[in-house]
């Protein structure tokens, strides 16, 4: 059985390849500050190195190539975590 985390992290590789980065940055953890969010990513911090980017453009890309249905918040927040908590539909 597929963990929910292995799951939200496959969506993020795929956020990640449509905004033009690797999907294996696309790693979601379960959020060491829960009164921010409930799960983070930290593949833009990672990815900036590689691409050459500055790590908050590129987790404002990724953030808005998401499904927002399953989130009820998604943000990119400063130096290039993405903060999600999902949806109830989810």
């Amino acid at each position: 059985m597929e963990k929910i985390v292995d799951y939200i992290s496959d969506k993020m590789g795929l956020a990640f390849e449509k905004a033009g980065y690797e999907a294996s940055y696309g790693k979601v953890t379960v959020s060491n500050r829960p009164d921010l969010c409930e799960y983070q990513c930290n593949g833009a911090l990672a990815a900036a190195k590689q691409y050459h980017c500055a790590p908050i453009q590129i987790a404002k890309a990724v953030a808005e190539k998401l499904d927002a249905a399953d989130y009820s918040l998604v943000e990119a927040v400063m130096p290039g975590f993405i903060n999600l908590k999902l949806s109830g539909a989810f």
